[in-house]
């Protein structure tokens, strides 16, 4: 490209959540983050390793290639629908506004029974199902709108854990979990998905994780010294979701089995 001041070279191509992985300052084997957009879209560091494990559902990937440097390799697991669910669920009225669901009177909605299978889009990693569809099981007269939306924040939840899972199986996690997007910020969320991957939940405040990252590659590949302090709200595990792992996983089985044809 060519301006008045003369030819500006491309100094970085990525894509964005290979961007994001970087920008999270993720280098070493085990660090992952997990970006919660329409879809939740998860990758992990694996160094120099090239992991290709079809059996647990996860991809393997170039995380990026440094000038004159090895490429650094990751694993990838998507999830196809998060924020979409949520939104989906604004729709249909059962709330009104974000700042209203990040908080919720009583326990989980799982706890009473509701469980939500966010697979509006199919299902991706570790399952890539994509003819499953959606699913509210346990609904009854009692449930209100607050309940379900509760549920479909959990089964978004749910379904992030299961590709964490599936990469702990792969190579060791480490004990924090990078996460940003627009659901990285509700507050009822991120503790549950603490407590559902029994890891600390590091949300990032700054709201571009990928601009951030082309910014420190490009900087990187000219031997820049371009530095940036990040800012996370930490949400610790305070109690095990276990017990509910089997109901969730019953109500995959049938969001992947029972599509009308």
């Amino acid at each position: 490209m060519d301006t008045a001041a003369g030819p500006v070279p491309v100094t970085a191509s990525v894509v964005d959540q290979q961007a994001a992985l970087y920008g999270f300052g993720c280098r070493r084997k085990g660090q992952a983050k997990v970006t919660f957009g329409t879809g939740a879209f998860a990758l992990m560091v694996t160094e120099d390793e090239i992991v290709n494990r079809p059996e647990l559902g996860l991809l393997p990937t170039v995380a990026w290639q440094l000038d004159g440097h090895d490429p650094v390799y990751a694993v990838d697991g998507g999830v196809f629908t998060a924020s979409s669910a949520l939104n989906w669920a604004k729709s249909l009225d059962l709330f009104q506004s974000y700042d209203d669901i990040n908080t919720f009177d009583g326990g989980p909605a799982i706890e009473s029974g509701l469980v939500f299978v966010p697979a509006l889009a199919g299902l991706g990693c570790p399952h890539w199902e994509p003819r499953a569809r959606g699913v509210w099981l346990g609904l009854s007269l009692e449930q209100t709108k607050a309940q379900m939306v509760q549920s479909v924040l959990e089964g978004v939840a749910f379904r992030a854990a299961e590709v964490v899972q599936a990469m702990d199986r792969c190579i060791p996690l480490s004990d924090e979990l990078l996460i940003d997007g627009g659901m990285s910020k509700n507050t009822y969320f991120t503790q549950f998905l603490a407590d559902v991957t029994g890891k600390v939940i590091r949300s990032a405040r700054m709201p571009e994780l990928t601009g951030l990252g082309t910014i420190l590659l490009a900087s990187d590949c000219t031997g820049g010294d371009f530095d940036a302090v990040l800012d996370f709200h930490a949400c610790t595990p305070r109690t095990s979701n276990d017990r509910y792992q089997q109901v969730f996983d019953a109500a995959v089985t049938i969001s992947r089995n029972g599509v009308i044809t």
